[in-house]
């Protein structure tokens, strides 16, 4: 039998940072971790609302995690309890109690403020020594990562360790916006705006997050394995006060240093790398120069309120009145910022409170407006972008030519073209190099120059990004003759290089080869559900007079890869029949060749076919062995 002590935690000027079962932590109690970074304790943001958080010690007005954000406690009535069963919950008058974590069975428990600000709950043996780890705040972020908090997904428990924002500024509720891994590729984060994607990082390895991360004081990391997937950040000492990353109420990612915002992602200000172009409706589109202006005062009649249970924040009362184009005003509806009242035409403002309207309280109203005409800025920006884009653009062209001395970019071009059977070459305006097939077929090969390229895929902006695999990036481009393109980009961890460059540039421009690797990937599919050609693939070594050939090689995606290929490296016009079967078992099933499809054994989808014709035959045999 378990003994259990009931105790009164009287938390004054001694440091506490651990509660024992049986015991309570009122509303003017704290928990105070070992080194006194970390406070634990109930915090009244707004009027009678009390929410138990956690906050860095000297920095009592910023909660870095909420316990309760949507069953805030009334008044001073908060109490954060462990029962005489070891389950950790808060307790307060006129609900029934916010339970943390509900124990299985009887168990002796005891919750802990460690320093590094979470807050876990643990199951002790009988001496009192540690005997697991039964919950910890960690593991349900609210809207803040510190240093050592996961932001990813534990695949063997099911958690997703993601962030979301607050409703507002004064209320913690869960608000709209969340920042968590892309999952389509977990090398990058994304924030989404009530569910639609909003902004994306690029990968951690080559895109935007890498320079949003390269802040000198956080070191951060990637860790991907069978169990989990996610990232985490430590500190250097000595130079970031109160560190955190912030997902704040407006949907921006912020983080701090010494005790100050040091960068921060937004797209509803300086519109980051990586923003997302939202869906808007026409007369959204149509506003101008008109821009809604923060006014404080009060409108002359009451306005269309949205229900409380819409859960809107101030962006998404913005967002409501862009989508009606009759808008021309909105506010928050409460005074904790949260809620939404739009007004149409016919209304008016004033600071004076002298309306119609006598219910209506003073408060901030964004008010659509003409834009203040600054002309001799842009005037100025004009100027400074004439001047100063083609000396920039010119060294980063001399920059990315030096450092491809050596490879394709100091290769004699007319070398490379012979190579790959291009014949007759002329310059054109464009500043491109176009192939004159000699030898009687009525076929063109084009070769543009890298500033051609540049210019085409807008400086391989993340926008124009079509998709990853192993050689590199994919971007979409459009020539200055309006014609669409896909670019494969090389990167230069890559095991691809001028060798493969050629063996996929040869066919291409003879096109002898009747098939085409079309996986299910390299299928790419127009506005009109045309299939275009992706990927020529490895199996376009040899010519049509040939039917075999071994390659110095092996390069293919396994699952599609017929056997000999894989394991001789023996390649025939039978290796693309194989991926072309996998394609069709791959249509006709709906699922994907490389996972699993055995409860008991390693099968993929070719294994697991080959097993289901096997069973279907026995059956077959079975039943006509039956019959006669």
């Amino acid at each position: 039998m378990l003994l259990n002590i009931y105790l009164e935690i009287e938390v004054y000027d001694v440091k506490i940072a651990t509660i024992a079962q049986g015991q309570q932590l009122k509303h003017d109690q704290e928990l105070v971790s070992t080194s006194g970074m970390f406070k634990l304790g109930f915090k009244s943001l707004h009027e009678d609302n009390s929410y138990l958080g956690i906050w860095y010690n000297g920095e009592d007005d910023n909660l870095l995690w909420v316990a309760n954000r949507n069953t805030p406690t009334f008044g001073s009535t908060g109490i954060l309890e462990i029962d005489d069963r070891g389950s950790l919950k808060i307790l307060h008058q006129l609900a029934d109690p916010v339970v943390l974590y509900s124990v299985e069975e009887p168990s002796n428990t005891s919750a802990t403020l460690e320093d590094s600000g979470n807050f876990v709950l643990h199951e002790l043996k009988r001496d009192g020594s540690i005997k697991r780890l039964l919950w910890e705040s960690f593991d349900y972020p609210t809207d803040t990562l510190l240093p050592g908090m996961k932001l990813g997904i534990n695949s063997k428990t099911g958690l997703n360790w993601a962030l979301t924002s607050w409703r507002s500024d004064k209320s913690p509720a869960s608000g709209s916006f969340s920042l968590g891994l892309d999952p389509s590729d977990s090398t990058q984060w994304a924030i989404w705006w009530r569910g639609e994607v909003y902004w994306k990082s690029g990968s951690f390895q080559h895109g935007f997050l890498e320079v949003f991360l390269s802040n000198s004081s956080y070191d951060f990391f990637y860790v991907s394995n069978e169990n989990e997937t996610y990232f985490n950040y430590t500190v250097k000492k000595a130079v970031t006060i109160f560190p955190r990353l912030k997902l704040n109420s407006e949907g921006e990612l912020v983080s701090y240093k010494a005790d100050s915002v040091a960068s921060q992602v937004s797209c509803t200000k300086n519109m980051s790398i990586g923003c997302m172009k939202l869906n808007v409706p026409e007369c959204s589109r149509s506003l101008g120069n008109n821009v809604f202006q923060k006014h404080v005062g009060y409108m002359s009649n009451t306005g269309f309120k949205f229900s409380e249970t819409d859960n809107l924040s101030r962006i998404d009362c913005q967002a409501k009145c862009l989508d009606d184009c009759s808008c021309v005003a909105y506010a928050s509806k409460n005074d904790d910022g949260t809620g939404c009242e739009i007004w149409s035409t016919g209304v008016s403002f004033t600071e004076s409170g002298t309306g119609d309207n006598k219910l209506d309280v003073k408060r901030e109203v964004f008010i659509l407006e003409p834009r203040e005409n600054k002309w001799w800025i842009w005037l100025i920006a004009s100027v400074g972008v004439v001047m100063i884009v083609p000396p920039v653009c010119s060294i980063c062209y001399k920059i990315w030519e030096n450092s491809n001395r050596g490879g394709v970019g100091k290769m004699n071009q007319r070398v490379l073209f012979d190579e790959i059977g291009g014949g007759a070459m002329a310059s054109t305006k464009n500043d491109t190099l176009i192939s004159r097939r000699t030898d009687g077929h009525d076929k063109q090969l084009d070769v543009f120059s890298f500033k051609s390229i540049v210019a085409a895929t807008n400086c391989f902006s993340v926008g124009n990004k079509l998709g990853e695999g192993g050689f590199g990036p994919v971007y979409k481009g459009k020539l200055v003759d309006g014609r669409e393109i896909a670019v494969k980009r090389l990167s230069s961890h890559s095991g691809q290089g001028l060798v493969e460059f050629k063996n996929e540039a040869i066919p291409i421009a003879k096109l002898q080869h009747t098939n085409l690797r079309l996986k299910a990937s390299n299928i790419l599919l127009d506005h009109e559900m045309i299939p275009k050609i992706s990927d020529f693939g490895m199996a376009r070594i040899f010519g049509l007079n040939e039917s075999e050939a071994n390659t110095k090689r092996v390069v293919g995606t396994f699952g599609y890869m017929a056997p000999e290929y894989a394991i001789h490296g023996i390649v025939s016009t039978k290796t693309d029949v194989f991926s072309f079967g996998v394609l069709l078992l791959e249509i006709v099933s709906g699922k994907k060749t490389n996972s699993c499809y055995h409860p008991e054994r390693p099968l993929n989808l070719i294994g697991y076919g080959r097993m289901a014709t096997l069973e279907r035959r026995s059956r077959y045999s079975a039943y006509r062995s039956d019959i006669r």
